[in-house]
């Protein structure tokens, strides 16, 4: 089995967080008979354009069987990737993933979970995951006849993609990725989706489904700033408002 990671790394860098995460998780892989490939060298401010590059680079590898998507900031304990790979999907249609909280002093998580007869998530009674509309794809397994499919059903996304000479090169991009307008039922007017729903909305609208692993528990590392204001004569008090 050949795996293709990807990870965007606008910067060049990865957390060590990530990088220890994903460290052992391969080597265990690799010495399970595992062949892998590391993109990790695309560099560019447009996540989507990245991602596209990714599951179309995995569609016509004539090699490859899975995708890992990883983003540079997100950590996990050990054998989450393998448990990933081992999840029971069907590798025509559906994708999985792991679930991180956004970089928020209030934990909150970006996915959709589907509901089930009494107000709950959802779980797949044949397998065991979470059924969603849509998750963040910054850890996430695409399987190989689920990249094909979708280009089988979108040959209409294809673009004229810019290579860098630091990434892989010749093999047709579709905007598979992409920004989309919504009309929020709430406010009444438009709202801005990432890229990441409108993958998953092309997923189910091509029939499968969108999973997220109920055993599998995140980090995403971030930046805080912590401001002070210095004692001085009679105000001894800090001010200790930080931001994310």
């Amino acid at each position: 089995m050949h795996l293709i990671v990807g990870m965007p790394a606008y910067t060049n860098s990865v957390k060590m967080n990530t990088f220890n995460s994903l460290f052992f998780d391969l080597l265990k892989l690799a010495t399970n008979g595992w062949t892998i490939e590391i993109i990790n060298t695309i560099s560019g401010a447009e996540i989507d354009t990245i991602r596209n590059k990714f599951v179309s680079y995995l569609a016509s590898h004539e090699k490859a069987d899975e995708l890992l998507m990883v983003d540079d900031d997100v950590c996990w304990h050990r054998d989450d990737v393998l448990r990933l790979l081992a999840a029971d999907i069907d590798t025509t249609r559906d994708i999985i993933g792991g679930l991180y909280p956004k970089r928020s002093e209030f934990i909150e998580y970006p996915f959709d979970p589907l509901k089930d007869d009494q107000g709950g998530m959802r779980v797949d009674p044949n397998n065991g995951l979470i059924e969603c509309r849509h998750m963040p794809a910054g850890f996430m397994r695409v399987p190989k006849g689920t990249a094909k499919h979708l280009i089988e059903e979108h040959p209409e996304l294809q673009y004229d993609a810019v290579f860098s000479d630091m990434e892989p090169q010749g093999y047709p991009v579709y905007s598979l990725f992409e920004k989309i307008w919504e009309h929020n039922e709430v406010t009444g007017m438009k709202q801005r989706s990432s890229e990441d729903v409108s993958f998953c909305k092309r997923v189910t609208a091509a029939g499968g489904s969108i999973y997220c692993h109920p055993d599998i528990a995140m980090g995403h590392v971030g930046h805080k700033c912590f401001k002070g204001v210095a004692p001085r004569g009679n105000r001894p008090e800090y001010n200790h408002e930080s931001t994310s």
